[in-house]
């Protein structure tokens, strides 16, 4: 995952992000830092919620209804800040506009000040997304229009790798 990753960093000089699905949560299991000082808190091995993160909504569109119900249930939907969905009724309209779009924008929901845009990995084995997530006072409609390909390419690279993996 380090050079899709590192792909996205080049391009879009924001945080690049892998996490897969984990229990209730999601898990960053790959991450490439851009060299400017300005970081998202989503270090490698951090578990989040799924509701809260674009990369965990990203994993939320591509479950179930039932699945999503579970798993926002056992969670308990808890509200890092006060612009998290805290409600089933809002997880469920996020999941819709992440099933609608094909991407997942994450604003503020888990650390005031971060916004990010993450993409499900199609065909994984384990739900995963890849995302760029940085500060919310750049992270603009530009940035997020230009994110959207980019983060297509990756996802559609990582998903080559994982069906050649499993193949062999």
């Amino acid at each position: 995952a380090g050079p899709v990753l590192q792909s996205l960093v080049d391009e879009l000089s924001e945080t690049a992000s892998l996490a897969v699905l984990d229990g209730d949560m999601v898990i960053y299991t790959g991450q490439v830092l851009p060299s400017k000082l300005t970081r998202a808190n989503n270090e490698v091995g951090k578990r989040v919620g799924l509701h809260t993160t674009g990369v965990g909504k990203a994993v939320l569109g591509e479950l179930d209804d039932a699945r999503i119900l579970k798993l926002v249930t056992q969670s308990g939907l808890p509200a890092p800040t006060q612009k998290s969905a805290s409600t089933l009724s809002a997880v469920f309209a996020n999941v819709e506009r992440v099933r609608a779009d094909g991407y997942a924008i994450g604003d503020e929901e888990f650390e005031i000040g971060v916004r990010s845009v993450a993409m499900a990995v199609p065909g994984a084995p384990t739900p995963m997304a890849i995302g760029i997530s940085g500060a919310s006072t750049h992270f603009n409609k530009d940035l997020i229009a230009r994110a959207v390909p980019a983060l297509k390419k990756a996802a559609s690279v990582m998903s080559e790798a994982l069906i050649g993996a499993r193949e062999q």
